[in-house]
């Protein structure tokens, strides 16, 4: 009788989750509910981007970049504003807080 090899249960067991994985991802799209896989979002957005996020014009974000109002970078094509420091701007426009306006 020849030996089974002691991965050969894991290697089954992996499979198994495989199958298991693929028919629910099959079933969901040929349902229409597939869903995109959980990407965190990134601390640097463009200007496009943060316009769809805020629902605001893009050149707010913009011209506050140039004012030095939000941090940004351009680490090569394109100008990345940080989220964090949006936010932190839109909430102290919306309380009132002191940043200077033009």
């Amino acid at each position: 009788m020849a030996a089974q090899n002691p991965f050969d249960l894991l290697l089954d067991q992996v499979r198994q989750v495989v199958r298991e994985e693929l028919a629910k991802a099959l079933q969901s799209a040929a349902l229409g509910t597939a869903t995109k896989p959980d990407v965190p979002e990134s601390d640097w957005l463009r200007a496009d981007d943060l316009a769809k996020k805020f629902h605001l014009p893009k050149t707010l974000f913009e011209e506050k970049g140039r004012e030095g109002l939000i941090q940004r970078t351009k680490p090569g094509r394109h100008v990345l504003f940080n989220v964090r420091d949006v936010e932190r701007f839109l909430q102290s426009s919306a309380g009132g807080g002191n940043h200077k306006e033009h």
